[in-house]
């Protein structure tokens, strides 16, 4: 499984228990895609083949389905998570 961050992925991590791996066919099925500047709460647990856009905010100890679509600069939170609001961009850019 390739966990991505933006646009390259940046570490390959094998789940050695349930024995996945990346699909032959290079679709990246199995992939987390996580775009520039998404923050993952603390706990959570990020299924496969999730995809989360450009400034999601991920509630701590939330469960994000396997294969959810999570848009860009919204808050997600729950278990299973849930919309709960677009994301206000921040007066101070870092």
């Amino acid at each position: 499984m390739i966990l991505d961050f933006g646009s390259e992925p940046q570490s390959r991590i094998k789940n050695h228990e349930s024995r996945i791996e990346e699909p032959a066919d290079g679709s990246g099925a199995r992939c987390v895609r996580l775009g520039r500047g998404v923050t993952v709460g603390v706990g959570s647990m990020i299924g496969i083949g999730v995809e989360a856009g450009a400034g999601c905010q991920i509630g701590a100890l939330s469960v994000v389905p396997k294969y959810t679509k999570l848009e860009a600069r919204a808050i997600y939170a729950g278990v299973p998570v849930r919309k709960i609001e677009k994301a206000v961009p921040s007066p101070v850019e870092i």
